[in-house]
């Protein structure tokens, strides 16, 4: 049913089905393939995946909102790879001072 709604193009249907019968990944990959992106990282952060929202984010190049919603969720340690990766080492050395490692 969720691939019938999908091809329909009710992307957001197809994700609540999926997501029902506990198939989060399979819900934000649909998410995805409809380019509801936004939606996508919601339902990783809904479950509790935060770093996965955020390499979601970076893999579509939005580094800075993946470092944003690395340090709202309080993943200091992520934020400061993520902050590297994108060469903002000032950054990534203040996340690792808030976290109290030198």
């Amino acid at each position: 049913a969720a691939a019938i709604y999908a091809r329909a193009g009710n992307a957001q249907a197809a994700a609540e089905l999926l997501l029902g019968a506990a198939d989060v990944d399979g819900a934000v990959q649909v998410l995805i393939d409809a380019r509801l992106l936004d939606e996508a990282v919601e339902l990783l952060c809904k479950q509790g995946r935060p770093r996965d929202a955020a390499a979601l984010l970076q893999s579509h190049g939005e580094e800075h909102r993946a470092s944003v919603l690395l340090a709202e969720s309080g993943d200091l340690t992520q934020r400061a790879k993520v902050l590297a990766g994108r060469g903002d080492y000032e950054g990534a050395a203040q996340a690792l001072l808030d976290l109290g490692k030198p």
